[in-house]
């Protein structure tokens, strides 16, 4: 936590946000709907250094979002309600939450000194924000004596960032950093973890975004029947490093709404959304609760969602809140007994040490045909971009690896042997017959390494098995209703809002098809599509593929509605 700015430093500083905020113009799109208090918030994020703001993970909400969003945390909660916001910035909410309650007969002063608060780690956008608050006040002609902000961590701190602890809030809402923990210039030093992992638990171990610690801390600054609502990172609907996160919530509190973006909102590149919780410290939703969703900047009131509020606990994400959203059709090929793919095969993808560790060993073959692999003392880099289905275009399409393009990168085995012998033994495990599964694609993609010669590059997952079930793995894989079941369980994961991005652990999870006979045609029929695949005939590659296809939807019983959404989205032949 950083300590408060000299009052001279933080003056000066307010006189360049409001020199800029009156360059503004309060009538353009961009800032369309902003009064002077809102383009000092504006202005705020416009003096601040682009990398440093994405460092914090600090950007500013649009005013007609933030109103949105405060209406929606309000609904309900009559009167004089008391509002923080964990990770205030310039102001924004608070605004918002201002100008709802002031609808209500309350006046400015009244609510800026008795019902909104704020906390922020930053000095000088707790200065914006008090600064924003005072002039909203005084565009109606009303003095303000004092404000409720604190400079102070909001997980650290909680109540306690005020003297005098205050009681639970009756709503929190706000826009928190999104702060990736896979990043070096936003992931949290050791000694910030493990304060952390005191204050929250293991909500705050392994790789959880800023965003998700917020949402955990702001369950606990609410009342009974209080609100929570803050923008989070679509993928926290599906990440797995925010399941403690999810759960915690859940624990304590019904999600009884989600507000979807669908569009562009914030100077960042991340798709976003607002989950409506209610604290009930005397139990959870109703089993048969719906699940209220809003899209848009305008907050359009769309169906429920397709899964009902006491089902969401047990399920491992929450894709199913917006999958259909996506246009994926509902697939039902889960049931309590039936086996998982796990029992067939071993699924294996690399991570940081796999994927740095090889850096040092990775050489150039040169261009050629798939055919001319390299020698034996090496192994292709296979990376996701190459792998179509029934396909590795390795040498024929040039890749990225490490920051370099490549057009047949190959690992140096004999080296890494000698350099990195725990990594050795990792590329044993894998340098085996096997499927290689891509990521972030539209539909599952994967392709049979007869040969065990390819190296998966991170997040390339492989999935080992026997030699003979290797096109029986792959027919699963490639099944249409099995790209539906992945979509609902990690829709938003994906850095595309219609693609999917398994783990290996989700892929160990795919049901086994419980019909065998079709499951057997479409291996074959998928053995031979390779071979189309490699001869180059591109019409008999997908004409077999989608034959497969159609055969594994019979498998899994699965409708004709899930192979045309799939066939829809397979790729070209490249």
């Amino acid at each position: 936590m950083g300590g408060p700015a000299p009052a001279s430093s933080t003056a000066a500083y307010l006189q360049q946000v409001t020199a800029h905020a009156a360059r503004l113009d309060p009538d353009s799109d961009q800032h369309l709907g902003a009064s002077l208090p809102d383009l000092l918030g504006i202005a705020h994020q416009a003096l601040q250094d682009r990398d440093a703001r994405r460092r914090a993970g600090a950007f500013y909400t649009p005013a007609p979002v933030a109103l949105g969003l405060a209406r929606l945390a309000l609904e309900d909660l009559d009167g004089a309600v008391r509002v923080c916001d964990p990770a205030c910035g310039g102001g924004a909410f608070l605004l918002a939450a201002g100008r709802v309650l002031e609808s209500r007969g309350l006046s400015r002063r009244r609510i800026v000194e008795d019902l909104l608060w704020g906390i922020d780690l930053d000095p000088r956008s707790i200065a914006v924000t008090e600064m924003a608050l005072v002039r909203w006040a005084a565009e109606a002609g009303q003095r303000v004596e004092r404000t409720n902000l604190a400079v102070a961590d909001a997980l650290c701190r909680g109540l306690d960032a005020w003297p005098g602890s205050p009681e639970p809030f009756d709503a929190v809402l706000g826009n928190p950093p999104f702060q990736s923990q896979l990043a070096s210039r936003t992931a949290r030093t050791p000694e910030q973890a493990a304060v952390l992992r005191q204050q929250l638990g293991d909500v705050a171990t392994g790789y959880a975004d800023s965003s998700s610690l917020f949402l955990a801390a702001a369950v606990e600054l609410v009342r009974d029947g209080g609100r929570v609502v803050l923008v989070m990172p679509e993928s926290f609907l599906a990440a797995r490093d925010a399941r403690r996160a999810r759960r915690h919530v859940l624990r304590h509190a019904a999600l009884r709404g989600l507000w979807l973006a669908e569009g562009d909102v914030f100077d960042a590149s991340v798709r976003v959304c607002a989950p409506v919780l209610e604290r009930r410290l005397g139990g959870g939703p109703r089993p048969d609760e719906p699940i209220r969703r809003w899209v848009g900047q305008a907050m359009e009131p769309v169906d429920p969602a397709p899964i009902r509020a006491g089902a969401l606990d047990a399920a491992p994400t929450w894709s199913a809140l917006i999958v259909d959203r996506r246009g994926v059709p509902p697939v039902e090929i889960d049931s309590p007994g039936r086996g998982r793919l796990g029992d067939l095969a071993r699924a294996t993808a690399g991570f940081r040490d796999q994927y740095y560790g090889i850096g040092p060993h990775v050489v150039e073959a040169g261009a050629g045909a798939p055919e001319s692999l390299p020698a034996e003392g090496s192994a292709p880099l296979v990376t996701a971009g190459v792998i179509d289905p029934l396909r590795c275009l390795w040498g024929q399409r040039p890749v990225r690896f490490a920051g370099q393009r490549w057009t047949a990168p190959v690992v140096d085995l004999a080296a890494l042997r000698r350099a990195e012998p725990d990594l050795a033994r990792w590329a044993d495990s894998v340098l085996v017959p096997k499927v290689v599964v891509a990521t972030q694609t539209r539909v599952l993609e994967a392709a049979v390494d007869e040969t065990g010669r390819w190296w998966p590059s991170v997040p390339v997952v492989a999935v080992t098995t026997d030699p003979e079930d290797l096109w029986a793995v792959a027919a699963i894989l490639l099944a249409p209703p099995v790209s539906a079941w992945a979509m609902a369980r990690v829709a938003g994961a994906a850095l595309a809002a219609d693609a999917v991005k398994l783990a290996a652990r989700d892929v160990a999870e795919i049901p086994l098809p419980p019909r065998h006979r079709p499951w057997e045609q479409a291996a074959a029929l998928l053995r031979d599509g390779a071979a189309a695949a490699s001869g180059g005939d591109g019409s008999r590659w997908r004409a077999l593929l989608v034959r497969a296809g159609a055969a594994m939807t019979e498998a899994y019983g699965a409708g004709e509605r899930c192979l045309a959404w799939w066939e829809a989205r397979l790729p070209p032949f490249r």
